[in-house]
């Protein structure tokens, strides 16, 4: 897929995992497209290449100025490590209920916002105990 991508090519996959849930079931098709010369955008689901060589279907949280990307799993309450923009091989670009995304969106940012303050929160409480 990488290699696909990397090309230019769109691909097809099938989600596994229930990372994404709910705007992205396991068992899912998608269609993924290269990201070409644009960047990605906070909210974007992109398609990362790992360190360890693994892939994953993340959103895009926060772009920081250095270009890195923040993401997280839809039904993570963790944050991912900040990625460079290359292990970004290509977005999401369909799924199989276009439709309910716009209304699911409003919901999950709600939710990752409110992991997002619910881990500072717990950083800054370590940081004060110690």
């Amino acid at each position: 897929l990488a290699e696909l991508l990397r090309s230019g090519h769109q691909v097809v996959v099938t989600a596994r995992g229930s990372s994404m849930s709910p705007s992205i079931e396991d068992g899912e098709r998608l269609l993924i497209v290269p990201l070409a010369h644009a960047q990605p955008r906070r909210g974007d689901i992109v398609y990362i290449q790992r360190a360890d060589a693994s892939h994953v279907l993340h959103r895009v949280l926060r772009v920081f100025a250095d270009g890195r990307l923040q993401t997280c799993g839809d039904a993570h309450w963790r944050l991912d490590d900040a990625v460079h923009p290359c292990a970004v091989l290509g977005r999401v670009r369909l799924t199989r209920c276009e439709s309910r995304a716009g209304l699911d969106a409003l919901a999950i940012w709600v939710r990752c916002w409110a992991r997002l303050a619910l881990s500072w929160a717990q950083y800054r409480r370590a940081a004060l105990r110690d």
